[in-house]
């Protein structure tokens, strides 16, 4: 009961719903580590910077005025809610050429995509997008933007509108 309300509730066939886990499942372990990996590419954790202009008296950071006369550095660092440090762009080729191989290409392709875009939503201050390309009316397939959230329904279009057919656009794409 709970699997047919969740595919209800995300709007999704249970054939859609079996294909994305026909590619989530060998990867959903890496889930974890890839976060951990990101998080420290991205140096979330020690990311500052120094203000040194005088804004108001509330900029001051108090703990820091014995330092005056050392560094300099007395005010604080504002971050503003719904504002993102980092924005990231996972970009899928679904060109014919990903079909060679026996589809090795393209599995390969979406695996990624599906376990960055896990990773990435369970990151703060990060934002990303998915979107791919080929050529032709498929030279641009958006398949997330950056401010919709990421969830089963996402990850479902993702593997079925990343099927290798045409040529290759990049430049068009971008």
């Amino acid at each position: 009961i709970r699997k047919e309300s969740m595919l209800e509730a995300y709007d999704i066939s249970e054939e859609d719903y079996d294909n994305y886990l026909s590619y989530f499942d060998p990867i959903a372990s890496l889930v974890a580590i890839t976060k951990k990996n990101i998080q420290q590419a991205l140096q979330l954790n020690l990311r500052t910077r120094d203000i040194t202009e005088l804004r108001s008296g509330e900029d001051i950071d108090d703990d820091s005025l014995v330092n005056v006369k050392i560094d300099g550095k007395i005010f604080k660092e504002q971050i503003l809610p719904g504002k993102f440090r980092w924005r990231i762009s996972l970009i899928i080729d679904v060109s014919g050429s990903m079909s060679e191989q026996g589809g090795v290409k393209i599995t390969a392709a979406i695996q990624t995509a599906l376990l960055y875009a896990e990773a990435l939503s369970q990151i703060k201050d990060v934002e990303f997008e998915i979107v791919a390309f080929a050529s032709g009316e498929r030279a641009y397939i958006p398949i997330k933007i950056y401010k919709e959230k990421w969830n089963l329904q996402r990850a479902c279009e993702l593997v079925k509108k990343c099927f290798p057919q045409g040529g290759t656009d990049d430049v068009g794409a971008v």
